[in-house]
């Protein structure tokens, strides 16, 4: 590993750079002039560019300046979406002067597989922790260890009594069921100039609910794509396989189910998918990255999870997100924020039969802060049991009182699809103050044609509301999930999709 933007850094990119295939750089652009700036999440980009000539993908001649906060400079360099190498001189106040190593937004301009290669090989070894201003750990009361430390190497350790990290992100052979749930909100921008705003989710799910182990097990696939702009929801629930585990040494997961891909380790995680048959989304292809603690919920990493049982628990709440895909045949560079949710345990075993239901919300707000909420359901459909978690900007997890949490629906959506209502749009009360969540689209319902009792609710949402006495604005998503009887629908299920 090497400190982002060091001597060693700009060594390790050059020789990344001097091995790479070709980076399929534009050959020659003149008088290029550029003036423009971006307003993010993270703060204002600035860049100004005069005269500038464009050989052999490097920036010659040009006055050149470009200012922007250190965590989206960060972005940008391990992103998918460069044109030129790293020649250039990157002050470590993020200033470009002279040759400069950025896109130009002007022009029509599709990465190759090598540009990819190479954007993922500098994320490989970039060690961003150093750029941090020095100060204690986050810790909480459950963990002994401090959070998110990283070693010499690299490496991210992150220990409690019951959850361990890197280990822990691998499959767990002895456990019934888990996952490993993607979520995530993207602002993009097309080869046009044209603007996206997207919703996504990618689960990868483990199952031996057909007790297979240790040869093989269920894995199951589900991809969608909430597009705001347009206002429509795709979704495929269909993707299965019988496989064996793949446990990558020293932690760290790597899934491949059809033409859907995860790996992760360490804080970085890479999510792909081929996209719908019918070609409206394609080519999905995402880096994501937190430089924060992973939140361990409940007791150290374990929830008494109501009438499913005991789970192992815990999340990645605010991944900084950088990619590309294919919307209708047009490429759309995207940055976002997302979330990855990860449970494993005994909780789908037949000899419990579980038999309830859900409504679960992971928030996002702009000032850096996150709340899991889970509200778990009995038969009847009444609350049995609250779950909350704060995680504050530093990324220091912290139990909510479940008495101090509560939510209250604002209306209803009947699925034209299943028949099932689902509630739509809520008050959530935390400590502190109240969340407005709002659904951006109507109809987001996971469900497949297949298995006409299988269907859940899973949308993109916006949070506003008022938090000690401070506005606060956001994005979510609203998992609702009807009565079902786990895990015998979940076998019948999973056994109809594989034809069994």
């Amino acid at each position: 590993m090497a400190e982002f933007l060091s001597d060693e850094w700009f060594s390790k990119v050059g020789e990344a750079y001097q091995t790479s295939g070709d980076l399929q750089m534009p050959d020659s652009l003149t008088s290029v002039t550029v003036n423009l700036t971006v307003k993010t999440a993270m703060g204002e980009v600035k860049m100004a560019m005069k005269k500038g000539i464009i050989q052999k993908g490097f920036v010659d001649g040009a006055d050149v300046d470009m200012s922007m906060p250190a965590d989206y400079a960060y972005k940008i360099l391990v992103s998918n979406d460069w044109s030129v190498g790293m020649r250039g001189l990157i002050k470590r106040h993020i200033k470009l002067s002279g040759k400069m190593a950025k896109l130009i937004p002007l022009q029509a301009y599709k990465p190759s597989q090598a540009t990819v290669e190479f954007c993922k090989r500098i994320a490989e070894f970039t060690d961003y922790q150093g750029q941090r201003a020095a100060g204690p750990q986050a810790q909480t009361a459950t963990v002994p260890t401090p959070q998110g430390q990283r070693s010499a190497h690299g490496e991210r350790s992150h220990a409690s009594q019951n959850v361990v990290l890197p280990a822990d992100e691998s499959p767990h052979p002895g456990s019934a069921s888990e996952w490993w749930y993607f979520l995530g909100h993207l602002n993009g921008t097309d080869i046009f100039g044209n603007h996206h705003q997207y919703g996504f989710e990618v689960v990868f799910t483990r199952a031996d609910l057909l007790h297979t182990e240790p040869v093989s097990c269920i894995y199951w696939g589900m991809l969608a794509i909430s597009d705001i702009t347009r206002g429509t929801f795709k979704h495929d629930v269909n993707t299965l396989n019988i496989q064996p585990d793949v446990l990558p040494p020293g932690g760290g997961f790597n899934i491949n189910i059809g033409t859907m891909h995860g790996d992760g380790k360490n804080g970085v995680c890479h999510i792909s998918a081929g996209g719908f048959s019918d070609l409206s989304y394609t080519m999905i292809n995402l880096t994501l990255s937190q430089w924060t603690p992973e939140a361990l919920h409940g007791d150290g990493g374990i929830i008494d999870w109501g009438p499913f049982g005991m789970s192992y628990y815990y999340s990645q709440t605010r991944l900084n997100v950088t990619g590309t895909l294919i919307d209708h045949g047009v490429l759309v560079f995207v940055t976002g924020i997302a979330w990855n949710d990860r449970q494993w345990g005994d909780f789908l075993l037949e000899a419990f039969n579980g038999t309830g239901s859900w409504d679960w919300f992971p928030i996002q707000l702009t000032n850096n802060t996150q709340y899991m909420l889970y509200f778990i359901k009995d038969p009847s459909g009444h609350i049995m049991q609250k779950i909350g978690t704060f995680i504050n900007a530093d990324g220091k997890a912290t139990n909510i009182d479940p008495n101090s949490i509560s939510k209250t629906p604002l209306g209803t959506w009947t699925s034209p699809h299943t028949g099932v209502t689902y509630e739509q749009n809520w008050i959530a009360n935390v400590p502190g103050g109240t969340l407005k969540i709002t659904t951006q689209i109507v109809d987001q319902e996971l469900c497949s044609p297949l298995i006409p009792q299988f269907s859940y609710y899973e949308g993109a949402c916006t949070v506003s509301g008022t938090i000690n006495g401070q506005d606060v604005t956001g994005y979510a998503y609203a998992e609702v999930m009807h009565t079902m009887t786990w895990p015998v629908d979940t076998i019948n299920i999973m056994k109809s999709l594989l034809g069994l």
